[in-house]
Order: C-alpha cells, then structure tokens, then sequence
C-alpha cells in the first residue's frame, strides 16, 4: 500500500485550502541574510534578490514553514509562482506608486519590518497520545466540524505543530440483535473499545446481550447487518464515505471531549 494521503490544514488564516494535487514550486530558501518583512495572506511583495524574477510584483498565497508561497503576477518562462525566504521579498504600499524606467508603474516598497514577527497562534488544550477530542467549527473544512477523534500524533514535525488525528467512525444504538453468522470476533469489552476495534477491522456493527451500558460486556462484531428481537443492544456502522480515516490539525481547532 502507498503513503497514506493526509488533508492539509495549513495555518493560519482561512487560507487553508486542500491542494488538488502535488504543485511544483521553485523554491529559494535561504534569505539575502535579512529576515525579511512580517506577512500576511493576500499581502503585495516586490521579488527584490531572485535571479530572474528580481523586480516582479507577487502576491502571498500562504506560510509554509521557513518560507511563502507568492503567486507572480506577470508569470516569467512559465514560472507563476515561487516558495520564497521572506527575506527575498519587500512589501509594497498600493496608494504609493513610482515611475519605473520603462513608463510603467510599480508600488513603492515600504521598509523591511526586520525582526517584527506575527502573533502566536493560540496554543489550543494540551494534547497526549490517545486524547479524545472534538473538532471545533473554526477548522478549515466545516464537514470536520464537530467530529470527534482520537490524538494519533502530538506534532508531526513540519513546523507547523500541527496533529494527526484518527477520526472515530459514527454508530447508531439500536434495540434487538444481530442474528447467527457473520461474526469474527467475540471478546468482553467496552462499547467504546468495540466501536473502534469495528471500524479498525472493518465490521458493519457489534452487539451485546443486555441494555446499552458503560461498563464490559461481551462483545460479538460482525460484518453483517441485520437486527432481530430484543432485550440485546446492537450499535451499526454508519457510512461517512468523504471523510478521510486520518487528519492533521492545529490544537487551536479542538477541545478535550
């Protein structure tokens, strides 16, 4: 099986988007020994130390860890956009224009902000491996709203201290039983370790003798539906097809369930 595919839920800002795909972006990493201005998305840059596109005038389409994404406006030998230290960049003031050699005219650069860096996020509940948590409505894609998941990983290390979390997967309780066959494995447990066992496994549901309860039961999953009776508790897999098994968060955007 290939790598597992992760939406992106690049910070901060609502500048968030999921990319269609891999984009190949020119990368200049490294600043002209400056630290260049403090920026935000949708922000006017001059390219001002990049051979080739020294001079054009950009706009900031995201942060991605030690360097911006900048989307050219006069794209060069099929080059439109550039991964870019901000040191490269100067930020320009659109009420303020000035004649270029050749007639046109270009905004003039504002001074470099040196040394001014933005906000901090804010650093969201403190997360363990395990923790279960509940996807705030300010995440970037609303379908995740609400949704509650388990803390995979605390930061996975791309500098955008973002987590990866493991979506749980929707049941409905229902009152009688699943009848004979189709089970494939038999075990005391909780219904909380059995709604995860069944997803993980690939079950349609579970079922137990008794009423719903908190504590250990034993547990019959099977990979069939199909309810009869009552006096038993079953709980079915419900279907949420768009959304993907595993995704990567900022704290900011969850709470300790």
């Amino acid at each position: 099986a290939g790598p597992m595919a992760l939406p992106c839920a690049m910070l901060p800002g609502p500048l968030q988007a999921v990319a269609p795909g891999p984009m190949q972006v020119p990368t200049v990493a490294s600043g002209p020994g400056r630290e260049g201005p403090s920026l935000q998305v949708g922000d006017r840059v001059v390219v001002r130390s990049v051979p080739k596109h020294a001079g054009s005038l950009a706009v900031v389409e995201a942060s991605e860890g030690a360097t911006v994404r900048i989307k050219l406006e006069n794209p060069k030998e099929g080059v439109s956009r550039l991964m870019v230290a901000p040191g490269h960049l100067e930020a320009v003031d659109p009420q303020r224009p000035v004649p270029t050699p050749g007639g046109a005219r270009t905004p003039e650069p504002l001074p470099l902000a040196v040394g001014i860096k933005p906000p901090p996020l804010a650093p969201g509940p403190p997360l363990h491996v395990g923790a279960k948590v509940r996807i705030l409505a300010s995440a970037i894609l609303p379908k995740f709203a609400g949704k509650v998941a388990n803390v995979d990983v605390v930061n996975v290390g791309d500098g955008t201290n973002r987590a990866r979390l493991r979506l749980q997967a929707t049941f409905s309780v229902h009152d009688g039983f699943i009848p004979t066959g189709g089970t494939f494995l038999r075990e005391v447990m909780t219904v909380e370790d059995a709604k995860v066992k069944c997803a993980l496994m690939g079950g349609r549901g579970f079922t137990f003798a008794g009423p719903d309860t908190a504590g250990p039961v034993k547990v019959f999953m099977k990979n069939k539906w199909e309810l009869q009776g009552s006096g038993w508790t079953s709980y079915r897999l419900e279907e949420d097809s768009d959304l993907p098994p595993r995704i990567l968060l900022h704290p900011m955007h969850l709470e300790l369930c």
